[in-house]
């Protein structure tokens, strides 16, 4: 394919370093770049943008991507970037329909995917910045986050989810919600909310199903806080397919969305654990060229 790849592989989420290279050498000259400790791929990507940036090629799950969308920040001109499934999740990838199959996704690097522009979120955390591609959670979604495992993601898969959805469940208290975007606001009880640049969290759960990532938007999805009674039926609202449609959900749309909580609460980019509210998130349109199946 002519230009060489530069590859940035998470071995852990992946198939091995000698197995996904070996997969990989039909693609051209490689540059394998390797990951051992958090951090790696951020500094990884770093390297590769320094050095005049050019084709990227990712192999992890979702928080490798997080760590290389802020390694590439905040100015992502001259990188094209793809991603290979290595993950747990996987979310980012499904809602680019990256095919799950790492040999099948390959195939369609090599024949099929076209780089196109996609959006960022950004979001502003104490006077600092991060960057995420795929979902920005807090409340609830943190505290199932916190109750998985490494060893649990590798006996379940995507799986771990929910079944550490389930096990939170016990501890399970609303708070004070409320946001402000460029034409409303809203302030409820809630148990989650999820700013969303992509469709998927939590391993195929499609909570923003009307979410894209080239138009200039993020989606906020609130979970209200119910009665104990409606606890049940939501939780089967939340671990099916019918995630997104049901009418537990509030959704909004903006560019530039506030959020506050009473009391403050953790959030997480891309399933990372990175702060606390409050926090405002932004789209920044059309910033990242990303391959994608034609």
């Amino acid at each position: 394919m002519g230009e060489c790849w530069n590859i940035i592989l998470n071995p852990s989420a992946g198939g091995g370093e000698d197995n996904e290279k070996a997969r990989l050498s039909r693609l051209g000259d490689l540059n394998l770049m390797t990951t051992s400790h958090p951090g790696d791929a951020l500094r990884f990507a770093r390297q590769v943008k320094e050095t005049g940036g050019g084709r990227l090629l990712v192999i992890g799950g979702d928080g490798t991507l997080n760590e290389v969308v802020n390694g590439l920040s905040p100015n992502f001109e001259g990188i094209q970037m793809a991603v290979l499934p290595g993950g747990t999740g996987n979310d980012f990838c499904r809602a680019l329909g990256i095919p799950d199959d790492m040999e099948q996704a390959i195939e369609a690097l090599e024949s099929s995917m076209k780089p196109s522009l996609i959006d960022v979120g950004r979001v502003s955390i104490g006077g600092e910045e991060r960057f995420f591609l795929n979902a920005s959670a807090g409340g609830f979604s943190v505290m199932v986050s916190r109750n998985l495992d490494e060893s649990s993601k590798k006996q379940w898969g995507s799986l771990a989810y929910y079944v550490s959805a389930i096990g939170t469940l016990p501890d399970l208290q609303s708070f004070h919600f409320s946001a402000r975007w460029e034409d409303g606001s809203l302030e409820t009880e809630a148990y989650a909310w999820v700013v969303a640049n992509g469709r998927y969290i939590a391993g195929g759960i499609p909570i923003a199903p009307e979410a894209s990532f080239d138009d200039g938007f993020l989606d906020l999805v609130v979970i209200p806080g119910l009665p104990l009674s409606k606890l049940p039926s939501f939780v089967s609202e939340l671990l099916t397919e019918t995630a997104g449609t049901t009418s537990t959900m509030v959704k909004r749309q903006g560019q530039r969305i506030e959020v506050e909580t009473r009391p403050s609460h953790e959030f997480n980019l891309d399933g990372e654990i990175i702060g606390s509210t409050p926090v405002i998130y932004e789209a920044i349109p059309s910033a990242l060229m990303v391959y994608q199946p034609a």
